[in-house]
């Protein structure tokens, strides 16, 4: 897994995860202002092996959750676009699988106070 951290013209940013450094939190913060513990105006780009484990019901939708290769203590999620789009990845041979690990660029996209893992494609 190799994180870059990119500059972007979006006002938002990522929140750092509480316990694992060099991650990111993905999700809601339900009892802070999002905008209080984000960094704006940051993004960042990762490389690296992602697993898709599990799902979990969001408020309004279902989200697919999963981990990086070597790092299976911190949850990532991915949203239904964010899913929508890693599939067609996979179908057109974008992003292959290996070892059970998808082989990818990622990202985040912000949608209200929920951030999301994103498969990024350039």
């Amino acid at each position: 897994m190799k994180v870059e951290r990119i500059a972007g013209s979006k006002s938002w940013g990522l929140i750092p995860h509480p316990v694992h450094d060099g991650h990111f939190h993905t999700g809601w913060e339900h009892d802070r202002g999002a905008s209080s513990d984000m960094e704006v105006g940051t993004n960042a780009i990762i490389t690296g092996h992602f697993h898709v484990g599990g799902c979990s019901r969001g408020r309004s939708a279902a989200n697919a959750l999963g981990h990086f290769k070597g790092h299976q203590t911190v949850t990532y999620m991915l949203s239904v676009d964010g899913i929508a789009t890693l599939f067609r990845l996979l179908q057109d041979g974008t992003f292959p699988i290996v070892d059970g690990y998808i082989d990818g660029v990622w990202t985040f996209v912000k949608q209200g106070q929920n951030i999301f893992l994103k498969p990024h494609v350039v």
